[in-house]
């Protein structure tokens, strides 16, 4: 599984706006796109793209004039990296790939006994369920909390 770049810049500018959201309350921290990008070090431009996808996914909200900027639609606890991960790139396992994928004939010649698809599909199960069960908020501590509280929420999921 490989994260893009644009995958791994959205999810942290969401921890940026959950940070706000913590420390100043739901309605109160917003941050410009020229305050994540300075705190993020990336362009103006790439953040602009990023917020645009992000409120069109209704993940983000936007507020104009001198005190404007953007924060998240809901608590950072209800928003998990999986929404996040939608929001800005396309499906991990598309079940069409078999269709767009069959080489040169017009169906796969595996289509109706795939012990490969199984993979994808017991592999994409699992990574779903991991990322929508890790939220903004268990993102916040330093890293070797948020890892430990991973490394706990798998361990419940795999027994």
């Amino acid at each position: 599984m490989k994260i893009s770049a644009l995958e791994e810049y959205g999810l942290r500018c969401m921890l940026q706006l959950a940070r706000v959201y913590e420390q100043q309350g739901p309605t109160a921290g917003s941050l410009s796109i020229r305050e994540i990008a300075e705190r993020e070090g990336l362009s103006i431009q790439y953040v602009s793209k990023i917020t645009a996808l992000l409120r069109k996914q209704k993940l983000i909200v936007s507020t104009r004039g001198v005190k404007g900027g953007y924060r998240l639609a809901e608590p950072p606890n209800r928003i998990n990296l999986w929404k996040v991960s939608n929001a800005l790139s396309s499906a991990m396992f598309d079940s069409g790939f078999c269709v767009d994928h069959s080489g040169n004939v017009k169906e796969c010649v595996h289509q109706g006994n795939c012990s490969i698809r199984s993979v994808w599909d017991v592999l994409y199960q699992h990574v779903h369920g991991l990322m929508q069960g890790i939220s903004l908020s268990d993102l916040l501590s330093n890293e070797k909390e948020a890892k430990g509280d991973i490394l706990r929420l798998i361990s419940g999921v795999n027994t």
